[in-house]
Order: structure tokens, then C-alpha cells, then sequence
């Protein structure tokens, strides 16, 4: 299966909604933030990473977790951890053994 940006970034909007529907209400934006935007706290973040990691990481594949979740962190416009951030590092930590097209 081909990701492209479009899809990873509906799958992320999915993945947040399904953790935590309360939270996650309007319109999911690149620019949205897990934290100012939807208030999500550090058990809705863990929950959001493990739905990424289930959803995207092949059994095949081998992913630093820590570095992932720590360059999630540390965001670089410190906007508190956006989606457009979370897609970015999707395609990198997950998808970079899979072809990835941009749209």
C-alpha cells in the first residue's frame, strides 16, 4: 500500500478521534495542536502514539519508539505537538521503507 500525505494525515485525524472524541471536535488542521488545541493530556498522548505504532509499523519493521515520541516532543515551532508534526515524523520512523508520495 502507497501513503500519501493526504491519507496519513486522514489516519492521524481518525487515530485522534477515536482516542479521545471529546476532545477532538471541528476541524483537525496540520497546523492543530494535541495540546492547546485539543487539551489532550499525557494518557491521551501515550494512547494516540500506541494507535499510530499499531496502525503503521510493519511486524518487519524495527522503530526507535524513544526517538520517536522524543521528536514529537520537542516540536520544532514548539507549537505543542502538532498533527502536521505527528504526520511528518509518521512518514519518517514508519513509512520510510514504504514508498510515501506527496498529495
Amino acid at each position: 500500500m502507497k501513503w500519501t500525505d493526504q491519507m496519513v494525515f486522514e489516519k492521524t485525524e481518525t487515530i485522534l478521534k477515536e482516542v479521545n472524541p471529546q476532545k477532538v471536535l471541528g476541524e483537525v488542521t496540520p497546523d492543530s495542536s494535541l495540546i492547546h488545541d485539543f487539551a489532550f493530556d499525557s494518557i491521551d498522548i501515550m494512547d494516540t502514539m500506541l494507535k499510530i505504532q499499531q496502525t503503521f509499523l510493519s511486524e518487519s519493521a524495527d522503530l526507535d519508539m524513544e526517538s520517536f515520541i522524543s521528536d514529537i516532543f520537542e516540536d520544532e515551532n514548539n507549537a505543542g505537538m502538532t498533527v502536521g508534526t505527528i504526520c511528518k515524523l509518521i512518514k519518517k520512523y514508519f513509512l520510510n521503507h514504504m514508498e510515501v508520495q506527496n498529495g
